[in-house]
């Protein structure tokens, strides 16, 4: 995450508290409840905004869900596949190859594209 720890949340604990408890804050449910947003400021928000939703998918199983279920973790092959698929996506002109882009992806993406 470009010095920024994967962990590292407003209002959270420590980076470690965190992944023991699964408390990645990215991706669906990456804020408790009565907060608005748990991702520190920075440019970390729009560097996700920039991933594909299937790697996006991946980070959250591994990071979130593969805390309490290590069976629902990405295996090898998977992370393989899907990095494979992103990088032809963004060879393809499909998604971005920036790796601290400025903006916010717009929430309209080209993923149907992505095989």
């Amino acid at each position: 995450m470009l010095g920024q720890h994967p962990y590292s949340q407003v209002g959270g604990g420590n980076p470690v508290e965190n992944l023991r408890k699964g408390n990645f804050p990215y991706g669906k449910g990456g804020a408790r409840p009565g907060e608005v947003e748990a991702v520190p400021p920075g440019p970390w928000f729009i560097i996700w905004s920039h991933l594909s939703f299937k790697v996006k998918n991946l980070f959250i199983r591994t990071l979130k869900e593969g805390v309490r279920d290590p069976s629902s973790r990405a295996s090898i092959a998977e992370w393989r596949d899907v990095l494979q698929q992103y990088y032809f996506a963004i060879q393809r002109g499909h998604m971005t190859s920036e790796i601290r882009p400025t903006e916010r992806k717009p929430s309209r993406d080209c993923e149907d594209r992505i095989a």
